[in-house]
């Protein structure tokens, strides 16, 4: 990937993918850059674009960033700003398609691409754009656990629509396809298992310095993880990236019909993902 003066970069994600840790290295950075976490999060649940189910019956919180449009300024905006650091946006890839896209993995027709999107596809095109993905048979078991875990993240329901991976995958094809951008894609196993390698050769593709310190933190509350109770605990609870948060397969017995269906749908755009990630 060519590098891109201070355009933002994005890391694309989908849920449970070691996200939160992999943002933790770029914190480590904060003289190189601004993290902006899951920016586009209340928009897509709370704000008056909603596109989740989730709290439509439910007031919203106090809101800073409750638009897309208020999202796009707080990212792309501060590129014109004062402060020359780099932005780095951490979120997750069905946040940045349209409600009538969710769920599709292509688009019918490239001239779709603007429509698809929530914010202007010219903003897209001035940015980098990362990918993160896992397999759904480690991550969904997981996004499922935990949204049954009312006390830890107060929810109390599965919804196989909030898995993200044929978002991401669209989103990988616009970038690809309709930008014609170069991207990079890391595997959370490869990560987990050669954290050290994976970083540089992820620095080393969009141009930024690399420095042994991005693999391992101070363990510890990191504010803006704050808005989400209970989704970034294993990252806050992290010194550094571990092996077996990635390494095992997790037991698929017991799960319900629901989710067991959730992993089987999204294997193949995992795969389409896999085939083409940074090899190091």
């Amino acid at each position: 990937m060519t590098p891109r003066e201070n355009s933002p970069i994005f890391l694309w994600c989908h849920p449970r993918s070691v996200s939160s840790a992999f943002e933790r290295a770029f914190l480590t950075c904060s003289d190189e850059f601004i993290c902006l976490h899951e920016p586009l999060s209340q928009a897509f649940y709370y704000g008056p674009e909603h596109i989740s189910p989730r709290y439509v019956s439910e007031p919203p919180p106090i809101l800073g960033h409750a638009t897309t449009r208020s999202v796009h300024s707080l990212i792309f905006d501060r590129q014109r700003a004062t402060d020359l650091r780099r932005v780095f946006v951490k979120d997750m890839a069905q946040f940045a398609i349209s409600k009538p896209f969710q769920g599709r993995s292509v688009l019918s027709d490239p001239a779709d691409a603007t429509a698809a999107l929530v914010f202007p596809l010219s903003s897209f095109a001035k940015a980098q754009h990362t990918f993160l993905i896992r397999d759904p048979r480690k991550s969904i078991p997981s996004l499922y656990a935990l949204s049954i875990d009312k006390d830890r993240s107060g929810w109390d329901s599965f919804l196989p629509s909030e898995a993200g991976y044929a978002e991401q995958v669209l989103l990988f094809r616009i970038v690809t396809e309709v930008l014609h951008l170069p991207t990079v894609v890391v595997d959370a196993d490869d990560l987990c298992a050669r954290p050290l390698a994976a970083l540089k050769a992820y620095c080393d593709a969009i141009g930024v310095s690399f420095t042994r310190e991005m693999c391992s933190w101070q363990e510890g509350p990191v504010d803006t993880f704050g808005t989400w109770k209970g989704w970034h605990d294993d990252a806050e609870r992290s010194t550094g990236f571990v092996k077996r948060e990635c390494a095992d397969q997790p037991r698929m017995e017991g799960l319900p019909e629901s989710v067991a269906k959730c992993i089987d749908s999204n294997i193949p755009h995992f795969e389409y993902l896999h085939e083409r990630r940074l090899r190091f």
